[in-house]
């Protein structure tokens, strides 16, 4: 009975379609000519939600490999998370529980990162009974609680947190505390009474009426067990269940159970040939329990040839699964028969076949094992035997009594250092409530000290701040200061060289209006500058492109020379440091301006282009129009242009490389390092 217990966990937390099976052979057909891979996977996504829950054949086990590579393929998490869960049950059927926990770990990933916190619920308590399975009691705990953890956190419906109870209440009866079991069993029930179950919760509902019914059926309180087993096919011929003869099925054979412990095996055998002539719907492992409690029930009514048929089947089961515990049942109920039949030498044979490996068993195992064999070697009249078989049944009950003695003796250990640790806790309790006044009142102390001194400190701490930020800014402005008079004294001298220029063209008779004019275009191109950083927040950077824009503007405005166009290419985002904007605003002022004057004719239509470029560690500027170019015999060595020396001298300054190229008009590239 502990082993059904495993099937009917897993069945609260999967949502299968036990006796549909014209739906499942009509999705069947569908699948063996559907080719298109998004239609199966939607066939195979509902035929291994619908398949028995016990259903471990090599067929079902390639449908689930087949969704599982499709979903992949597909990328369709939602239906990769069901096949995974399935395919965990698939594993669990087949005791094959590393495997299956491995599957519902991957389950369980998937739905958390969908936030399918439902499902996410039902791989955790899934994980919870694998890891009680290898005996991972602990492990199992907590992953139940952190089902009920998220139940909670995520607020799902009502009958979700009623299906918790009822899991707990399982994994409760499963660890022999029947008190705490019962207790979630009847939470489970209110809370279903006021939230009636959905397709998800439907399960833990109907399994709170088995699961109540076998805990009296324990304590031999057979009214009440027969009730909550009558109760609950009551409630399942009312509800449109899925796994309807799943639980058909359970609560048959507890009733059938029931009326066996009441001695009325004809009320028992009715029950069990209930879930017996549907064999075809069952597990294997339903199928062999039914044929060994039936052969049970029809040696207890001296219906012997009956009871070989049924063990003989049992048998049949047994050796198909390869189950050694199933063979030592089935051989020994078998062997009792024939005993029963007065065929002693047949029954001895057949005891023959599992004594090998009987101590190997579980003691209640080995027990029914060794009765049946005094009873064969007494028919025989093998009296030596008989006795040896007694003394090993007497030495397998003391054993057992020592066990048992033991078991009691770690119970009352149990209980009395209980009830000592409550005791220790009350005087606790009371210790620690004087402490907690005592230390209230220090802590209040402490509170009003601390508060002194963390005030004390934030005072320093913001009189530090405001020093430093002090401190600082006076530097800044001291440090600012000096650069304006430097910029002011660079910017003076530069201009004091072109007013001396234009003395000197005076004297020689030149335009001195020309001179005038580009003189003027020279002081705005430094104006320019300071007027920017009067206006930016930025005083140390300014937008290269905004200033050169400007900068060409003022040249056009001073030449009536509406044929010559200026075109830039400067990075929007280019900013650059002002001790550079004063030379480059002065060397493209006068590259413009000469280009104005004596780049191009009158009809000729001329571009000056304005390139800057930057690499990781230089800028470039690349001035060029398309004008007349130089003479041919032009040498650098031959510059008598004040512009061009202007140009020259000032790369110098950013301590830049200066090319010069007047084949194809004039090309002039600058390149100077960034710091």
């Amino acid at each position: 009975m502990q082993k059904l217990l495993f099937f009917l966990a897993v069945a609260l937390m999967t949502v299968s379609a036990l006796g549909q099976q014209a739906k499942i052979d009509s999705l069947k057909n569908e699948l063996k000519t559907e080719k298109r891979k998004e239609q199966r996977l939607e066939l195979l996504y509902q035929l291994c939600n619908m398949v028995l829950t016990t259903d471990v054949s090599n067929e079902h086990k390639k449908e689930l490999q087949e969704q599982v590579a499709l979903a992949r393929e597909l990328k369709n998490t939602t239906y990769l998370t069901s096949a995974y869960q399935n395919f965990s049950t698939y594993h669990a059927l087949r005791s094959e529980r590393d495997l299956a926990i491995a599957k519902i770990l991957k389950a369980g990933h998937l739905a958390d990162s969908l936030k399918d916190y439902l499902t996410l619920q039902q791989c955790l308590m899934q994980e919870g009974f694998l890891r009680e399975e290898k005996n991972e009691k602990d492990k199992a705990k907590k992953l139940l609680l952190k089902a009920v953890q998220v139940v909670e956190e995520h607020n799902l419906p009502e009958n979700i947190k009623a299906n918790s109870h009822s899991v707990i209440a399982v994994f409760s009866q499963r660890n022999g505390d029947d008190e705490n079991a019962i207790k979630h069993y009847v939470i489970a029930l209110k809370m279903f009474k006021n939230n009636p179950p959905d397709l998800h919760s439907l399960d833990g509902y109907l399994y709170c009426f088995y699961g109540l019914s076998q805990l009296y059926a324990d304590r031999k309180q057979y009214k009440k067990a027969t009730k909550y087993a009558s109760n609950g096919l009551e409630e399942l011929e009312k509800l449109d269940c899925p796994n309807k003869w799943y639980f058909t099925v359970i609560y048959h054979r507890m009733l059938g159970t029931i009326y066996m412990e009441k001695k009325q095996y004809e009320k028992a055998i009715q029950e069990f040939l209930v879930i017996w002539k549907n064999k075809d719907k069952n597990s294997v492992q339903f199928n062999f329990d039914v044929n060994i409690q039936l052969a049970d029930c029809y040696i207890s009514t001296n219906k012997y040839n009956k009871a070989l048929k049924f063990s003989t089947k049992a048998i049949e089961i047994a050796e198909k699964i390869q189950d050694s515990l199933c063979l030592t049942s089935a051989y020994t109920v078998k062997a009792n028969i024939f005993n029963k039949l007065g065929k002693p030498s047949i029954a001895k044979k057949t005891l023959q076949k599992i004594a090998k490996n009987i101590t190997q068993q579980p003691v209640h195992i080995q027990k029914a094992f060794y009765n049946s064999q005094i009873e064969t070697c007494k028919l025989n009249k093998n009296y030596k035997q008989a006795l040896q078989n007694l003394i090993l049944l007497s030495k397998l009950k003391d054993s057992m009594n020592r066990q048992l003695l033991d078991s009691k003796v770690a119970e009352l250990e149990t209980k009395y250092q209980t009830e000592k640790k409550e005791k220790e806790n009350l005087q606790l309790k009371e210790d620690k409530a004087q402490q907690k006044l005592l230390l209230e009142k220090e802590n209040q102390q402490k509170w009003i000290l601390f508060a002194i001194l963390v005030g004390t400190i934030w005072v320093l701490v913001i009189f530090a701040f405001y020093y430093k930020r002090n401190k600082k800014q006076k530097e800044l402005i001291e440090r600012l200061q000096r650069e304006l008079h430097h910029r002011i004294k660079n910017n003076l001298a530069v201009i004091d060289s072109l007013v001396e220029d234009i003395k000197q063209d005076m004297g020689k008779g030149g335009n001195v209006a020309q001179r005038l004019t580009d003189l003027q275009n020279r002081i705005l191109s430094i104006n320019e500058i300071h007027l920017q950083l009067y206006r930016s927040a930025d005083i140390t950077n300014l937008s290269l492109q905004q200033y050169v824009a400007i900068l060409t503007t003022n040249i056009a405005n001073s030449f009536a020379k509406p044929n010559i166009e200026v075109q830039q290419e400067i990075p929007q985002r280019l900013n650059m440091e002002t001790e550079k904007l004063f030379p480059i605003g002065m060397i493209i002022n006068e590259f413009v301006t000469n280009s104005y004057k004596y780049a191009f004719t009158p009809d000729k239509h001329g571009i000056v282009r304005i390139i800057v470029k930057e690499t990781p560690k230089e800028y470039q500027l690349h001035l060029a129009d398309n004008g007349k170019g130089l003479p041919k015999d032009f040498t650098i060595t031959k510059l008598t242009s004040f512009g061009m020396e202007v140009i020259q001298l000032l790369s110098k300054q950013l301590q830049g490389t200066f090319e010069l190229n007047g084949t194809n008009g004039v090309q002039i590239i600058i390149k100077f390092p960034k710091n």
